[in-house]
């Protein structure tokens, strides 16, 4: 009798111990992605960084997808302007451009962009202020341009966000392909 007692006690601490092993596992991970969301809703100004501009702000942009991991990268120094933008621009005549042209999250800065056609300076493009983290994927340029191909070359204006002054610019060349 005394070994059946036993045997029921050993099985309720090994019914007891087979929970354990699982649960602590399982708060370690819950605990583990919470801290990981916790500190990319940090890194990308969900709970920190705020910018009030309301003004002069592109109608046009949209969120930049960065993925998650650009989240725990490296925020540049007010020193330093990051931006995006496809060095290959094709469009049909008179269609929307595929510019994708984005300020990244790691920027202190807002953006404001202006493309140009290096043989005439004719403003192709002009965008609007872009927060950090906004982009525009498309739109029609501002001038009609023929078939053929084209060099032109985007400024990248830094703004700082409190006083709206202009603090430099970058420049990147680009070619810009009208389809026939």
């Amino acid at each position: 009798m005394s070994l059946r007692v036993a045997q029921c006690q050993n099985a309720r601490r090994a019914r007891k111990t087979g929970h354990t092993v699982p649960l602590i596992l399982f708060l370690l991970v819950l605990t583990t992605c919470g801290a990981l969301l916790w500190a990319a809703s940090t890194r990308l100004g969900l709970c920190g960084r705020e910018f009030s501009v309301t003004e002069g702000l592109d109608s046009r942009a949209e969120s930049l997808y960065e993925g998650f991991f650009a989240a725990f990268g490296r925020e540049n120094d007010r020193d330093r302007l990051s931006y995006r933008i496809n060095r290959r621009i094709e469009l049909e005549p008179g269609g929307p451009a595929a510019l994708c042209l984005g300020n990244p999250l790691r920027n202190s800065f807002l953006l404001r962009a202006e493309i140009r056609l290096d043989e005439s300076g004719t403003v192709l493009f002009s965008s609007g202020l872009l927060l950090p983290g906004r982009q525009i994927r498309s739109a029609v340029l501002d001038t009609t341009l023929e078939a053929g191909e084209y060099a032109a070359t985007a400024r990248f204006y830094a703004i700082d966000p409190v006083s709206l002054a202009e603090l430099g610019w970058v420049s990147e060349p680009l070619t810009v392909t009208v389809l026939s």
